[in-house]
């Protein structure tokens, strides 16, 4: 629906920073700015603590809006998050820790409002990473759990809670590739695709370089996998991609050795390799 295309920008939008803005010109202005985009934290089972958002009211009229939570149950390729419904239980989820009030909360046009959140986790809490969104929206929470959608307006922030314990962080490459075996222009676009494995309990950043080594055993460029340190959920599966676009004239047999590092506790590497070949038709 509508309602659910809109709900779903105005999420995609506050995640990379920016407001939602309705589309047509002649209806009163809405939007609403959430700060921070997202909270990450270390703790301890049993530990509590607060946060506060900020929202800000980018519109021309008085809003009304509630507070919902939601668990995370994994990640999309692009990074967006995939919510669980309500009621649907996760291993990584922690929505019931959050202590939200159920009261409206009023914002007037351009006012900045701080909302105080508290979390308190629980003693039987799971090591490792725990993640939820808690938004405002124009629906309250009950309303949402008896529907069983959602719908309407919703701007919030992500949070990332590392419970301390047995922390496992692995991970392995699952597949580094390249999309032909033979690319025949001199000047080829090469596109490496890579598929990481997050075997651990907590969210992993895998990156490094990639070294082209071309015929003659020399390195002719470096590219970066994942520069912007875009996470892997955890017992998920995740794919970059990342591409060599040739400045000069290429020829023959080239290598590609990828070295990633992941890991906070502890620094670890994986490593994987590609060939294909440079034949340009005219040569």
């Amino acid at each position: 629906s509508l309602l659910v295309i809109i709900s779903a920008l105005a999420l995609i939008l506050t995640l990379a920073g920016a407001a939602f803005l309705p589309a047509k010109a002649q209806q009163p202005t809405a939007g609403l700015q959430v700060r921070p985009a997202i909270f990450e934290e270390k703790a301890d089972p049993g530990q509590s603590f607060s946060f506060i958002l900020r929202a800000t009211n980018i519109g021309n009229e008085a809003r009304q809006f509630f507070l919902v939570r939601q668990d995370i149950k994994g990640l999309l390729p692009s990074g967006e998050p995939i919510f669980a419904d309500f009621g649907e239980e996760t291993i990584y989820g922690m929505a019931d820790w959050i202590e939200v009030s159920s009261e409206p909360i009023a914002i007037g046009a351009g006012e900045t409002k701080e909302i105080s959140l508290s979390v308190k986790i629980p003693e039987n809490a799971s090591p490792g990473s725990h993640l939820a969104g808690v938004f405002l929206s124009t629906e309250p929470e009950t309303r949402l759990k008896e529907i069983g959608s959602l719908v309407g307006y919703r701007v919030g922030s992500l949070f990332n809670i590392r419970i301390s314990g047995e922390i496992l962080e692995e991970g392995q490459i699952r597949e580094f590739s390249v999309e032909k075996a033979i690319y025949y222009s001199g000047r080829p676009e090469v596109k490496f695709v890579t598929r990481m494995e997050n075997l651990g309990n907590v969210l992993i950043r895998p990156r490094g370089p990639i070294d082209i080594i071309n015929v003659f055993g020399k390195k002719t460029t470096t590219l970066r996998m994942n520069d912007a340190a875009a996470s892997v959920f955890p017992k998920d599966i995740r794919r970059f991609e990342t591409v060599w676009q040739k400045e000069g004239l290429a020829f023959g047999r080239y290598q590609a050795i990828m070295s990633l590092i992941y890991g906070d506790e502890q620094k670890k590497t994986v490593s994987a390799t590609v060939s294909f070949w440079v034949l340009p038709l005219n040569v």
